[in-house]
């Protein structure tokens, strides 16, 4: 059996975060490369389901783009790293930083060209929440045995 239909474009409408800020979870940091070769470091969060906020869900993201030299902002991506619990000094990777909690703050302006509003992150901070998840009862799983797995 074959499907069948007929083509429409989707109707893409982005949806603007407004101004404020945040509690977010990090979701990934990670260098990627574009479809024309050129690197960049991409954030995305999420917006947290279990604080009580609006735009529960929704995923913001930040890229960092390098300069003409192929520099990134280091001091801007550490700012970031810092907010995520990155001790001064210490050593991280991109990738260590996912699953972070952090108050990430969204300005908003008018685009001058377009007169689309966008938004876009300012910076990170803290958590004033920290990680409300519960940590896994590890007592719990001593008691399983072989005989309970069905393979």
């Amino acid at each position: 059996m074959s499907f069948y239909g007929k083509a429409s474009k989707p109707k893409f409408e982005s949806k603007i975060i407004p101004a404020g800020d945040y509690e977010c979870r990090v979701i990934s940091a990670l260098e990627k490369v574009d479809e024309d070769g050129a690197s960049y470091i991409e954030f995305q969060f999420k917006v947290r389901e279990d604080v009580d906020q609006n735009c529960k869900g929704n995923i913001i993201k930040k890229r960092f783009k390098p300069d003409a030299n192929g520099n990134y902002k280091v001091d801007k991506i550490n700012e970031f790293a810092f907010a995520c619990g990155v001790e001064e000094g210490a050593d991280y990777q991109l990738e260590e930083l996912s699953g972070a909690c952090v108050i990430v703050h969204i300005n908003c302006f008018t685009a001058a060209d377009t007169g689309r509003k966008v938004g876009y992150v300012a910076y990170l901070k803290e958590s004033d929440v920290g990680d409300t998840a519960k940590p896994l009862d590890t007592d719990s799983l001593d008691s399983i045995s072989t005989d309970d797995i069905p393979f």
